[in-house]
């Protein structure tokens, strides 16, 4: 089981204002990395899995601020190990799941939201879109933010953050010049 914490100097600071962490759950080391390293700036303290039966695994051993969550991985995907930790128990119904995926919007979004899932972030990840991603599902993470009364299972709002380089639509065409 590959689950490690994250430590840093300039972030602990902030993070004894918010004492649950966020679960990390990637197959990539790299992109385990690189949500780690955007976490640490955003001064909320992480901790990973490489996978999805890991993350069910080690999703009872404590309260977690929120998952981030890849979909597509080895053993088992995001989609699938979301379902299992809404299942888990009533607390863990309750926390943030936000999906982080390489896959074509329309496709993600429609497993995402079968899967319970409540947000979802493309890759590849800005620190901006990740901020607003958990300031919108998981405000209580941040020390300026008030404590967010979760729903339950009831129907949540489902948020995307596209990075902003990629679209989903052509751009307009521009005028021929020539005759």
């Amino acid at each position: 089981m590959v689950v490690d914490r994250f430590h840093d100097a300039s972030s602990k600071q902030r993070t004894d204002l918010c004492p649950l962490p966020v679960l990390v759950v990637d197959d990539h080391p790299a992109n385990r990395w690189v949500l780690g390293k955007l976490l640490q700036r955003l001064g909320i303290e992480c901790r990973f899995a490489s996978d999805g039966t890991e993350a069910i695994a080690v999703a009872g051993m404590r309260r977690w601020g929120a998952f981030l969550m890849d979909i597509e991985m080895r053993r088992l995907d995001g989609d699938q190990a979301a379902r299992q930790l809404r299942k888990l128990s009533p607390y863990l119904a309750d926390v943030p799941i936000i999906a982080v995926t390489s896959l074509p919007a329309p496709l993600a979004v429609k497993r995402c939201r079968r899967a319970g899932i409540d947000g979802m972030i493309t890759k590849p990840v800005s620190i901006r879109i990740l901020e607003d991603q958990l300031r919108a599902h998981a405000g209580h993470l941040f020390a300026d933010e008030p404590p967010v009364k979760r729903l339950g299972n009831i129907s949540r709002p489902f948020r995307i953050g596209v990075h902003s380089e990629r679209r989903l639509t052509k751009p307009p065409q521009r005028p021929s010049t020539s005759r």
